[in-house]
């Protein structure tokens, strides 16, 4: 019974979170202390009848003792913002690691694509790290 009730809760919490699970975490950049990944994501607001596509960004400080700041840029291409470039920093601790998801606020981890994009999973052409520097 308790092996039943796990895979009913798996099934439901995607439903609950208003939030498509199919995708995992795609490696983009990895170095000695730096692992980038990403995932595409479509996040549903039901109550508005929202539904968005996102590129989330995972950075992960492989380093045990070395503090890192991470520079990256993309083109915004969000119908409010109709295509600004928009850089971001972020200070990532030794072993730390950042992500964002459809319940995020971290709109610096938070990439609107567009759905014709979502296909090609180019994170190449969406994201350009410009900076990594160890503190």
């Amino acid at each position: 019974m308790r092996t039943l009730t796990l895979i009913a809760f798996l099934l439901v919490t995607p439903l609950i979170k208003g939030q498509d699970a199919s995708t995992s975490w795609q490696t983009f950049l990895d170095t000695e202390t730096l692992t980038v990944q990403y995932r595409m994501e479509k996040c549903h607001d039901e109550a508005n009848d929202f539904h968005f596509t996102y590129c989330f960004l995972q950075f992960t400080n492989k380093s045990e003792s070395g503090t890192l700041s991470i520079t990256y840029t993309w083109d915004d291409e969000s119908p409010s913002k109709k295509e600004e470039e928009v850089e971001a920093t972020l200070t990532l601790q030794p072993g730390q690691v950042i992500n964002a998801d459809c319940d995020s606020d971290r709109n610096e981890l938070m990439i609107y694509v567009e759905p014709s994009d979502v296909s090609s999973n180019h994170i190449g052409d969406i994201v350009d790290i410009i900076k990594i520097e160890e503190l």
